[in-house]
């Protein structure tokens, strides 16, 4: 592996020798050197970057090899939500006569969400005098509760209609143990048994939503719930949130005049997802982009597979795509594939709205790095760590804006290291920060 990493580092060297920039040769020695000590013997490491102004590679490395690209999958769920939702999410459908008030969920998971404060569709249902019909249509929902290929028991659940973001979040008062929302602590212990001074870990069981607490170095603040044994949990949320209130369930597909209700800014919210890179918003994405591309059904595996065909069939490599978060190994992307994604993105989107939704240097997912060059660089991060399923994973995609007006596309993914997530995050500035500072 030794031997592609210096194959790797000699493309870009030659390249810089190539185009006449001013690189001391020590330097590039120095550079060379700490590449090559990176922690990257036992990856795999695929890595395409393209130079726009001259519109050549400048390096590539197993540039066509299909990767687990880890939460740089989301960079396709943020592609379908530019290119098919509106200015505004659609959050909810809503059809209101003189004595009801009609409600169809689409997927959003902003709802009760405590990440999202403004819940101007909370609002409405609150100040609502009329009977409220929730309509959730059985026929519609053609998804599983986790992406193919997820096996994270931890992971949150898709869902057609998210509440609090399909998490129980606890606090401690004593030796009591609160949940919010509330409803879930009928399924929780009585009493702690945890001293006062302890902290805490809750873990849920796997089908249900029994929740068991033991002592722990770190508290746990929140856990996913599941629908496994209650398909209607979201509605008895919805009755426990709003006491008092006649709402009536119907799983039918009521033929209404629903109107959408617009809930969050659709870049807020895609911002918000791409920079703390939210699995769970990203597989919700998906779903709303479904009602949008798909005709009287909500399923991620047609609207990937339906995205595809009418947005990269003319790419020369084609993604293995199974699910919108990147928690699935089950995901196979080349770098090559990356950066023609990239392209049509920065073709068909203003430059300003992707550097807005992506993180720049020092901000979400990328802080800590590119200090000094924040301006610089604006990507998408992954990670995966090391499990019985494979190797650790990390990646980096994105755009360079060079400090010679120049603009670079780069893709980056490591499978398999053996080392730190860290280690590589290092190595793969390195060399980035060489791209910004002489091209």
């Amino acid at each position: 592996m030794k031997n592609n990493v210096l194959f790797l580092a000699l493309t870009i060297v030659t390249a810089w020798l190539a185009t006449g920039c001013a690189v001391q040769r020590g330097h590039v020695e120095r550079e060379l050197t700490t590449v090559l000590n990176a922690d990257l013997d036992k990856a795999i490491v695929g890595v395409s970057i393209y130079h726009e102004q001259q519109q050549r590679f400048l390096a590539e490395q197993n540039a066509y090899l299909k990767m687990t690209p880890a939460s740089v999958t989301k960079l396709l769920a943020a592609y379908a939500v530019l290119k098919y939702m509106p200015d505004s999410l659609p959050g909810w459908y809503v059809h209101e006569t003189a004595d009801t008030l009609y409600i169809r969920p689409n997927s959003d998971g902003t709802f009760l969400n405590p990440a999202f404060k403004e819940q101007r569709f909370y609002d409405k249902l609150a100040a609502t005098n009329k009977p409220i019909v929730l309509n959730i249509p059985r026929a519609l929902a053609n998804f599983e509760p986790l992406g193919q290929g997820n096996g994270y028991r931890s992971a949150r659940e898709r869902s057609f209609m998210p509440i609090y973001g399909n998490v129980v979040r606890f606090r401690r008062a004593g030796n009591k143990l609160r949940t919010i929302p509330s409803y879930f602590e009928r399924y929780v212990p009585i009493d702690l048994q945890v001293e006062p001074e302890k902290k805490y870990r809750v873990n849920r069981n796997q089908h249900d939503n029994y929740f068991k607490v033991t002592p722990a170095k770190t508290a746990t603040t929140q856990c996913a719930f599941t629908m496994h044994k209650d398909e209607h949990l979201a509605y008895h949320l919805l009755q426990d949130t709003l006491k008092g209130k006649t709402i009536v369930l119907n799983t039918e597909s009521l033929a209404l005049p629903y109107q959408p209700f617009y809930t969050h800014k659709t870049d807020a919210v895609l911002e918000l997802m791409l920079h703390t890179s939210s699995n769970f918003l990203a597989e919700q994405f998906l779903l709303m982009v479904s009602d949008k591309v798909l005709d009287n059904q909500i399923s991620d595996l047609l609207t990937m597979k339906k995205v595809m065909a009418d947005n990269f069939a003319e790419f020369y490599d084609q993604p293995v795509w199974v699910e919108g978060s990147g928690l699935s190994r089950g995901n196979a992307i080349s770098p090559r594939f990356f950066i023609s994604l990239l392209q049509k993105m920065k073709q068909e989107f203003s430059e300003d709205r992707l550097r807005k939704v992506l993180p720049q240097g020092n901000e979400g997912t990328l802080k800590g790095y590119y200090l000094g060059n924040e301006k610089h660089i604006y990507a998408k991060t992954g990670t995966l760590l090391s499990s019985t399923a494979g190797g650790g994973v990390v990646a980096l995609c994105g755009y360079v804006d060079t400090k010679k007006g120049n603009s670079v596309l780069f893709s980056f993914i490591v499978n398999n290291h053996q080392g730190t997530a860290t280690s590589v995050r290092r190595s793969i500035e390195r060399v980035i920060t060489n791209i910004i500072n002489h091209y």
